[in-house]
């Protein structure tokens, strides 16, 4: 089952020839098919379409052992 790509995952995957020239069409719609892919499991994960806030980003915290033991 191969679909179409979207025209916003064609355009970004044809700015891969930018690094690599020799990229195949028929591989660069592997990659758009890739980005599309991606997009729609990302809709799923967020299907309000809610932007993040700079608030909801993840915590981190770093924890360097003493040399010292």
């Amino acid at each position: 089952m191969s679909t179409e790509p979207s025209g916003v995952a064609r355009a970004i995957a044809a700015g891969m020839r930018a690094f690599d020239e020799r990229l195949s069409d028929d591989q660069l719609d592997a990659i758009a098919r890739g980005i599309d892919g991606q997009r729609a499991l990302g809709a799923q994960l967020a299907p309000k379409r809610k932007p993040l806030r700079n608030a909801d980003e993840p915590l981190t915290a770093v924890r360097i052992p003493s040399p010292t033991a």
